[in-house]
C-alpha cells in the first residue's frame, strides 16, 4: 500500500463490523516524506523509522501535510508469527538490529513493484514476508528466537552492505566477513549461490552501478570511477571494457544519443 495525502486519519476500533471477520493481521509501514503518527497498543510512533502494527487491535494513523508512507501489510500467517509475537514486538522495532535493513527494504517496495510481473511479485512478497518474521522474531524476549533471525538475514544483510559501501575503495570480501562477524570461508560458502566469488560480485555490482550513472548523467569518467570505488580511471576502463565490449566514454556516447 502506498499513500500520499496532505492529511489524513485512519483507525480501526474493535466493535468495527468491517473488521469482525478480519484474520490476524500485521502491517510494516514507513514515513520518508512528511509528518507520520500512529498509535497502536498504547504505543505511540512518529518520524522516519519503521512503524508495525497490529491490525487485529485498535490503532490510528495520521497523516499530517505533504506526506508519503509505504505499507507492507499481511495476515500474520503468511511471514509465519502468531498474534502474540507480533503484539509483544510492537513499539520495540527501532531497537532491533535489522531495522535499517528493513526500512530500506519497504521504501524500495512501491517503486519496485511497477516494473515487476505477477511472478516476481509473490516472489517479492514472500522476501518481504520473511524479513518482516526476521524483524519480529529479531526484537523477541527469547534468545533463541533473536539468534535465529540474524541467522537467516545474514546473507539479506551482507547483500545489503556491500550495496551500501560499493563506493568505498577498501571494500573486500575480508572487510565484508569482519564486518559480519563470520570467517572468509563462510562468507564464500554464502555467495556461492551467485555463481561468482565475493570479489567478482562486488566489482559486477561496481560496474552496474557506472553504467547506470553514464547512461543517466553522463558525468565525467573519472568522477563514476572515483564514485564507486575503483582504483582510478584507467582501471575503471578496462573493467568496463572487459564487461561491456567499449569503453565507458563510448558507452556515454552510445546512450546520450537521441532516437
Amino acid at each position: 500500500m502506498r499513500v500520499t495525502a496532505r492529511y489524513l486519519q485512519l483507525s480501526r476500533r474493535k466493535r468495527s463490523p468491517r473488521f469482525m471477520s478480519s484474520g490476524e493481521r500485521l502491517s510494516v509501514s514507513v514515513n520518508p516524506v512528511g509528518d507520520c503518527r500512529t498509535n497502536g497498543r498504547g504505543v505511540q510512533a512518529s518520524g522516519r523509522r519503521l512503524r508495525l502494527l497490529d491490525l487485529t487491535s485498535d490503532f490510528s494513523i495520521c497523516y499530517r501535510g505533504s506526506c508519503r508512507s509505504v505499507a507492507f501489510d499481511s495476515d500474520n500467517a503468511y511471514p509465519g508469527l502468531s498474534v502474540d509475537a507480533v503484539r509483544a514486538a510492537v513499539g520495540r522495532t527501532d531497537a532491533s538490529p535489522l531495522h535499517d535493513l528493513v526500512y530500506r527494504h519497504i521504501i524500495s517496495l512501491a517503486d519496485l513493484a511497477r516494473g515487476l510481473t505477477a511472478d516476481t511479485l509473490l516472489t517479492t512478497g514472500a522476501a518481504t514476508a520473511d524479513l518482516v518474521r526476521a524483524l519480529v522474531q529479531s526484537v523477541s524476549s527469547r534468545d533463541a528466537d533473536r539468534k535465529g533471525a540474524l541467522a537467516e538475514t545474514l546473507p539479506n544483510r551482507i547483500d545489503d552492505y556491500i550495496r551500501r559501501h560499493l563506493g568505498d575503495a577498501d571494500l573486500s570480501p575480508a572487510r565484508i566477513a569482519e564486518a559480519h562477524h563470520v570467517s572468509l570461508r563462510y562468507l564464500y560458502v554464502l555467495l556461492a549461490e551467485k555463481a561468482e566469488t565475493p570479489a567478482e560480485w562486488i566489482m559486477s555490482q561496481r560496474l552496474n552501478a557506472a553504467r547506470i550513472d553514464l547512461a543517466q548523467d553522463s558525468p565525467a569518467v573519472g568522477v563514476v570511477a572515483q564514485r564507486w570505488g575503483f582504483k582510478d580511471q584507467s582501471h575503471f576502463t578496462r573493467r568496463f571494457k572487459a564487461a561491456y565490449g567499449m569503453t565507458p566514454g563510448e558507452f556515454a556516447r552510445t546512450a546520450s544519443k537521441p532516437y
